[in-house]
């Protein structure tokens, strides 16, 4: 089993907290790293926020200030980008990562902003029952949900608002959510649990770890470790090549054999003995492959 380290937050702003952010990957060390509301722009460069020894991912709101999202994979990780499909409009990244010796992860790390129009929500619901159907997939981001709860599985709203919707989708979809406690929190207001982490196996996960924000963030940096099944590995046995076997020389000794001699009358003794004599048989008479 292969077990990948992940550092997910929402930074509010990546380019001033970078500083932090490296601070925290030097300690942690993480394969992966997430961030949601990255407020980047094209006015600033992927060398402005490059990580050594990580490829950078990163999709910025356009048309428009703050959202946004990022994505750190290590250098050493062969990654496939799936953005485009991703529907329009949502800020999402969709990544499909391979480890040595391990079998393929499909990661999404997106943002859904409050007030996000019902269409758009329908889109992103979608996205999320696409994602459900691959066999190793994380999906983490701020979903803006905080009538979810998590610990029962209940949403307090309408069963038309988006909390409900995605509730019933991931529970759908066979999901299981890590994050049991607020990662949000900022003075005068009720803390609650925005950030998420889901995944298709349940026992992937064994605890989300919450950590300070990175500098004046009002949400928590989520640290885990996920267990990636290794492929296994490929078994060099010999077996004969029943295609190219020399069936007329194998017919002819066996016609040669005395079987009433060696059967005893046993009907199982009788069976592996038969047995034994064919699979010596065509050994001998069937080339290795």
């Amino acid at each position: 089993c292969c077990t990948l380290k992940f550092l997910y937050t929402n930074a509010q702003s990546l380019f001033s907290k970078l500083d932090e952010l490296r601070i925290q990957v030097a300690i942690l060390s993480p394969d992966i790293i997430a961030i949601t509301e990255t407020w980047l722009s094209q006015n600033i460069s992927d060398c402005e926020v490059a990580l050594s020894g990580y490829q950078l991912f990163r999709r910025d709101r356009t048309h428009r200030q703050g959202g946004g999202v990022a994505m750190y994979v290590k250098s050493n990780f062969t990654v496939c980008e799936m953005t485009e499909k991703i529907n329009n409009g949502i800020e999402a990244i969709w990544l499909k990562i391979k480890t040595r010796g391990s079998q393929f992860l499909e990661v999404m790390t997106l943002y859904r902003p409050p007030g996000t129009d019902t269409d758009a929500d329908t889109c992103l619901l979608e996205n999320i029952k696409e994602i459900s159907s691959r066999p190793d997939v994380v999906l983490m981001g701020d979903f803006n949900a905080p009538s979810i709860r998590w610990n029962d599985l209940q949403a307090q709203s309408s069963k038309f608002s988006f909390d409900h919707r995605l509730l019933k989708t991931t529970l759908e979809a066979l999901f299981t959510q890590h994050v049991f406690v607020p990662t949000r929190a900022r003075g005068g207001q009720q803390a609650s649990c925005l950030d998420l982490v889901f995944t298709k196996d349940p026992d992937s996960i064994d605890e989300v770890h919450c950590l300070p924000p990175l500098g004046r963030s009002d949400h928590a940096v989520l640290s885990w470790e996920y267990g990636l099944y290794s492929v296994p590995s490929a078994i060099n046995e010999t077996r004969p090549n029943l295609w190219r076997g020399y069936f007329c020389k194998t017919r002819a000794e066996a016609s040669r054999i005395d079987w009433d001699l060696l059967f005893s009358g046993n009907v199982t003794e009788d069976w592996n003995l038969f047995k034994e004599c064919l699979l010596n048989l065509i050994k001998c008479h069937c080339p290795p492959s």
